[in-house]
C-alpha cells in the first residue's frame, strides 16, 4: 500500500471513500455516474415517503411502503408494502407495473398467539409466496413457502 503525503492528502482519501479508487483514475462518467444513483435513491426515498402518507390516510393499518427504483424503466421497479392486521404482519408487492402475476405475499404471525404456548413473540410462522431467484431457473416461476422465523427486533 503507498502512502500518500502532501497537500493531496484529504482529495487522495475522499476519492478512495467515495468511489473506491485514487482521484488519478476517477473520471467525469464515474462521478456522474455515482451522482445518478444518488439522485434515484434520493427520488425513490420520496416517493416512498409521499405514498406512505397516501396510503396511512385511506388504510390505517400500512405500517410501511418501500419503492426500490434501480434506474431504467419505472416497470423495474419493485413496490413493498407492509401492514398488520392482528397480530399477523402482512407484506405484499413485487415488481407490479411490469405484470401483475409478479405479486408477493408473506404473511408471519406469533406462534404464542397461534397456539397458545410460553415462547417469544419474536418466534414467527412464515407463509409466502415469492418469485423463484434461482440463477438456474429462467421461467418466472413461483415458491410457496412455510416456515418458522426467529426474528430480532430493535
Amino acid at each position: 500500500m503507498q502512502e500518500v503525503t502532501g497537500s493531496e492528502t484529504q482529495s487522495e482519501a475522499l476519492s478512495y471513500l467515495i468511489f473506491g479508487r485514487p482521484l488519478s483514475e476517477v473520471n467525469a462518467t464515474t462521478g456522474k455516474n455515482i451522482f445518478s444513483g444518488i439522485s434515484e435513491n434520493i427520488g425513490t426515498g420520496i416517493a416512498s415517503s409521499l405514498l406512505y402518507q397516501a396510503l396511512r390516510e385511506v388504510a390505517p393499518f400500512i405500517l410501511n411502503t418501500e419503492l426500490i427504483y434501480t434506474g431504467g424503466d419505472i416497470k423495474s421497479t419493485d413496490v413493498k408494502i407492509t401492514s398488520g392486521f392482528g397480530d399477523a404482519i402482512v407484506k405484499f408487492g413485487g415488481k407490479i407495473f411490469s405484470n401483475i402475476n409478479n405479486f408477493e405475499v408473506s404473511v408471519e404471525y406469533p406462534l404464542n398467539k397461534l397456539f397458545n404456548i410460553n415462547v417469544s413473540n419474536n418466534l414467527l410462522l412464515e407463509i409466502s409466496r415469492e418469485i423463484s431467484r434461482s440463477i438456474f431457473n429462467y421461467n418466472q416461476d413461483f415458491e410457496n413457502k412455510v416456515g418458522i422465523t426467529y426474528k430480532i427486533r430493535y
